[in-house]
């Protein structure tokens, strides 16, 4: 003979203590709570990092750095605005400085700024020497 059972689990027992103390939902604020935290702890690093880049090309390039957040408010990216006039020596050598400051933490946008500012410098060093060199040829045929 076939017998069926039904069990109705009354309600204080759902909700009774788990390990530690806690019924499922404070078990689940809890894990809540410590998701929250962890994503605080990795905002508080990734703000700090990026803020400790940004703050190395600022002190060269003599600029304020502009931040880029994220849905929650916090930090996680930036530049310092540089300029780089081809004619300049000194705003080459500012720009290439600024873009290197950060060292072995260099980004790809902070090398090819350098990159950019280095070939910029060779152009003019380039343009320099045939300056130089048209003078002297200049000279040359004045004495001859």
């Amino acid at each position: 003979m076939p017998c069926s059972m039904s069990l109705s689990i009354p309600s204080q027992l759902r909700s009774a203590p788990l390990k530690g103390g806690q019924n499922p939902q404070q078990q689940q604020t809890a894990n809540r709570q410590k998701q929250q935290e962890a994503i605080r702890a990795e905002d508080d690093r990734i703000e700090a990092k990026v803020i400790d880049h940004e703050n190395a090309h600022a002190a060269i390039a003599g600029n304020q750095p502009v931040y880029q957040y994220n849905e929650r408010g916090r930090i996680v990216g930036g530049y310092v605005p540089v300029s780089m006039n081809p004619n300049s020596r000194s705003s080459l050598e500012r720009a290439q400085a600024a873009a290197e400051a950060p060292g072995g933490d260099m980004s790809s946008q902070d090398a090819a700024v350098a990159t950019q500012a280095a070939a910029m410098l060779s152009a003019l060093d380039a343009k320099a020497y045939q300056g130089r060199a048209q003078v002297a040829m200049q000279r040359q045929a004045a004495f001859s």
